[in-house]
């Protein structure tokens, strides 16, 4: 099956040409015309991680597949004309011009994808869920060994299904 929206494409050969560089390798599950869905090798699979034409999402879901909160958020909006693309999210003076669409996604997007990556999912060893007695809900990634900022959470879940790789 042909992947269809163009940054669905410039994803998918950027994350083959990204794996050596990847922590936690993630793994198309599902794609269609607007969004492409992805699990995480051995971590479990209340994590995931949407991209679409506009962000990269990842997401925490509790039973029934409830989104209990994202954990990371990287928003997009394409600017621009032929040879001179740009985030028209981001402030004026800290617009950087690409060539392309695809250049503009590589460095705006799926870049700083990978550096989350490896900078705070990879480190983290569990989900810790918090649930406040008006019901909003939301998720910290906790580090072997550290104690959560933020009070006691409802819920520790370990993040990981297999071993880390050192």
């Amino acid at each position: 099956m042909a992947i269809r929206p163009r940054i669905q494409r410039c994803f998918v050969d950027w994350l083959e040409a990204a794996r050596p560089r990847l922590s936690i390798q993630p793994r198309v599950t599902m794609r269609d015309d607007r969004l492409l869905k992805m699990t995480f090798d051995g971590l479990t699979p209340m994590i995931g991680a949407n991209l679409s034409r506009y962000d990269i999402d990842v997401w925490v879901v509790w039973e029934d597949g409830y989104c209990w909160d994202l954990v990371y958020s990287e928003y997009i909006e394409v600017a621009g004309r032929r040879g001179a693309y740009f985030c028209k999210a981001c402030p004026p003076g800290e617009r950087t011009v690409h060539p392309s669409r695809e250049a503009l996604w590589r460095d705006h997007l799926f870049e700083l994808f990978l550096s989350w990556i490896n900078a705070t999912l990879a480190p983290a060893s569990a989900l810790a869920l918090y649930k406040s007695d008006l019901g909003s809900t939301s998720v910290t990634l906790l580090r072997e060994g550290k104690v959560p900022g933020n009070g006691l959470p409802n819920i520790i879940v370990p993040l990981r299904t297999t071993p880390a790789r050192l």
